[in-house]
């Protein structure tokens, strides 16, 4: 990207119609299979041809009530978006969106509004921030880990097989500094 990125808080429901042109479809030519054994689970990459083409559905309304929801902009057009949900119970800041439009990827988006959301999740006192993908989104996977996310897990049964079928999710965990303190803001809805 060639224009000047700009990051600000979403501005709901204005920012919806916008949120709803990314094109935050992919292409997989590698997936991560899921190799049960008793007790143990592993992940294996694997090459798959013809690539496999996704996109899932998103419910955008979710959005106006994180806790915290950063887009950014470039020429008037949303090029991302990303959003936490904090979980006071654990002190854990669950990235509920983090969506890049296909064309921007590659570009240090993702990279910003990470960094941007962990700030957020930080001053609010979470002690990490978690993320969930799924195993047929290794492009994804690797993001994650190349900004020092750990894997933590995954759980076979999440998805509803009726809808998405033969995909698991797969969990990553960042640890905060969460000295600073600070309480959940309220959700951002009305905005």
């Amino acid at each position: 990207m060639t224009s000047t990125i700009r990051y600000r808080p979403l501005e709901w429901p204005k920012d919806r119609a916008l949120l709803e042109r990314l094109d935050i479809s992919f292409d997989a030519g590698e997936i991560y299979e899921v190799a049960a054994a008793p007790l143990a689970f592993a992940l294996q990459a694997t090459a798959v041809s013809p690539s496999l083409f996704k996109r899932y559905d998103v419910a955008w309304e979710e959005l106006q009530y994180a806790n915290a929801a950063i887009v950014a902009e470039a020429n008037g057009s949303l090029v991302g978006v990303g959003a936490i949900a904090y979980h006071g119970w654990n002190r854990r800041a669950v990235i509920s969106h983090l969506y890049v439009d296909r064309a921007a990827r590659g570009s240090g988006i993702g990279t910003k509004l990470i960094a941007e959301l962990r700030n957020a999740a930080e001053a609010i006192g979470a002690r990490c921030l978690w993320a969930e993908t799924q195993n047929v989104n290794a492009a994804a996977i690797r993001f994650y880990e190349n900004r020092g996310f750990a894997f933590c897990g995954l759980d076979t049964s999440l998805y509803d097989p009726d809808d998405i079928q033969g995909e698991t999710a797969v969990f990553f965990a960042l640890r905060l500094d969460c000295t600073s303190g600070g309480r959940p803001p309220a959700p951002q809805q009305g905005l």
